[in-house]
């Protein structure tokens, strides 16, 4: 059977089987790092902690967070159905998401090592009935820009250039009460909400949470808002809350070093 298989695939497993012993060096390494968890180690070499539930498995992967969360909607489909799931990811981040987000009887691993023997002791452990694999599919800043208009009106091209006035206003007069005017966009914003419908109420709720202001970072998907230090763990909380399967939040301080020339 492996001879018909492509010569590529065929030397990879090669290879991949001849690394094998160099998997001791790399777990340490990697724990030195902090990106696998001690408790769980042997995982990566196809080890189970739990035992194969009764029934049909549905066997799920994803490589890291993102691909995890894009699997939430699927998950809970499969469980209407009354359907045992295992979802294997390669991520400490992603482990911790599981653990906190999907429900109790979802069953996490480490997704193996990929070398044969490693793979070969995961899949006689659980014996899915069937295999999905969530594939890793960010939204490209190229298909962003593609749905913006070649042609704008005056009257929002004027719009637009007047709010980046007031933006430097607010920001040299320290008046953070003018971001959220600031911050309103007829250029980009309304024709990109269709590509992540969410957005737009995570933005929302930014400010009802007291944000001076929230939009689209770049080409998106993510937001980012401005708000008062003390307000900042609450405002994140709101936003994450809203949509907790999308993303997490996260604080940050506005550097005040830029970019520089010297002419």
């Amino acid at each position: 059977m492996s001879s018909a298989l492509p010569m590529t695939l065929r030397v990879y497993q090669s290879i991949a089987a001849a690394a094998a012993p160099l998997a001791p060096a790399l777990i340490q390494r990697r724990l030195k790092q902090g990106k696998e968890d001690p408790e769980r180690i042997g995982e990566r070499r196809g080890i189970a902690r739990d035992p194969r539930p009764q029934g049909p498995l549905v066997w799920i992967h994803g490589a890291s967070v993102g691909e995890v969360l894009a699997s939430a909607a699927l998950v809970e489909r499969l469980r209407a159905l009354d359907l045992r799931i295992l979802l294997t990811s390669g991520t400490v981040t992603s482990a911790s998401i599981v653990a906190r987000r999907f429900p109790a009887d979802v069953i996490h691993q480490y997704v193996p090592y990929d070398s044969p023997r490693f793979v070969a002791r995961f899949l006689d452990h659980w014996r899915p009935s069937l295999a999905l694999f969530i594939a890793h599919q960010p939204l490209p800043t190229e298909k962003a820009r593609s749905v913006l208009p070649a042609e704008v009106p005056l009257a929002d091209a004027t719009f637009n250039a007047s709010r980046t006035a007031l933006l430097v206003r607010s920001i040299m007069s320290k008046r953070p009460s003018l971001l959220g005017e600031a911050l309103r966009d007829r250029l980009h914003q309304p024709h990109r909400m269709h590509l992540y419908p969410w957005v737009e109420e995570v933005i929302h709720v930014a400010e009802a949470a007291g944000a001076y202001g929230a939009a689209i970072c770049g080409a998106g998907p993510s937001v980012f808002a401005f708000c008062a230090p003390s307000q900042a763990e609450r405002i994140a909380k709101a936003m994450e809350d809203e949509h907790p399967l999308r993303g997490r939040a996260l604080v940050s301080k506005i550097t005040d070093k830029g970019m520089f020339r010297t002419l």
